[in-house]
């Protein structure tokens, strides 16, 4: 199972609706498991996570901050 479905099944299922788990599986089903490249892996992952709701976009900026924070950090003692 790839990655992007992964992510989509992992959610609670009180997150997503029917229509909306159909149309993440036909993105990933057009979008990659039909012609599986890594071009077509990273453009369809992409699709997936924009169509995801986000909750709280503030929270999501906070934690991609504190995530490269710690990747800039990362080397230094």
């Amino acid at each position: 199972m790839d990655h992007f479905l992964l992510v989509v099944l992992d959610l609670p299922p009180s997150e997503l609706n029917i229509a909306e788990k159909e149309r993440l599986s036909l993105i990933a089903y057009y979008g990659y498991q039909i012609n599986p490249t890594i071009t077509n892996y990273r453009i369809t992952q992409n699709l997936v996570w924009l169509e995801l709701p986000i909750d709280n976009i503030s929270n999501l900026q906070n934690n991609r901050d504190r995530i490269l924070n710690q990747v800039k950090n990362h080397n230094i003692k």
